[in-house]
């Protein structure tokens, strides 16, 4: 939503843009008034709004760029979880082996250590 009305902001300020240029020259044409000083009133506006909108992208790709580092977190928690899960079935396993535990006995505490990681 935010990124459509940016879009349409950003024609409609190119389009009055181009109008001041126009205006101001025409202006400056027909009212005899220095150009150079219309020029650098009509570059002075133009920068102004090129800075307005600078501002305006930066704060959105600051939103995106805080959003992105939440994911990245919530996805680096999940793979640590999943680190974690995997070393205690690793351990598990082994454990089982070195008390020489039947292959049910062993498959049974692994299943339950995954039913107890879905929650």
């Amino acid at each position: 939503m935010m990124k459509q009305a940016i879009k349409g902001f950003t024609v409609f300020a190119i389009i009055v843009v181009n109008i001041m240029w126009a205006a101001w020259i025409f202006a400056a044409i027909w009212r005899g008034v220095d150009f150079n000083m219309t020029f650098n009133a009509i570059m002075m506006a133009t920068l102004c709004l090129l800075c307005w909108l600078m501002v305006q992208r930066i704060e959105v790709l600051t939103g995106q760029k805080r959003d992105m580092i939440e994911l990245a977190n919530i996805e680096h928690k999940r793979y640590h979880r999943i680190l974690e899960v995997i070393h205690d079935v690793k351990k598990l396993i082994a454990d089982g082996d070195w008390r020489e535990d039947s292959p049910a006995d062993t498959l049974a505490a692994v299943k339950e250590k995954l039913d107890t990681c879905k929650e």
